[in-house]
């Protein structure tokens, strides 16, 4: 991340967060020139609260760390079972 947000500055550009917006609304709270995070609701379903969305922006969660906790019963109905 750190070496692509230093070529979006050479050119210009605003930076923005790709992929698992539960991480990148952090990444784009904590670091100047990220002006978007794309959000696609695919990942929501591993953890126990959803990303929450407030006026078309997301909200970053007010818990400790990251905020995530992964839903058990998600892990239980996609994890890999070896024979």
């Amino acid at each position: 991340m750190a070496k692509g947000r230093g070529a979006g500055r050479a050119e210009s550009s605003p930076g923005r967060s790709h992929l698992l917006p539960e991480v990148g609304v952090h990444l784009a709270c904590g670091l100047p020139g990220v002006q978007a995070v794309e959000y696609i609701p695919c990942s929501h379903r591993f953890f126990r609260e959803p990303i929450k969305i407030a006026n078309g922006e997301l909200v970053p969660p007010s818990t400790p760390g990251l905020g995530l906790e992964l839903s058990l019963d998600a892990l239980r109905i996609y994890a890999v079972r070896r024979p």
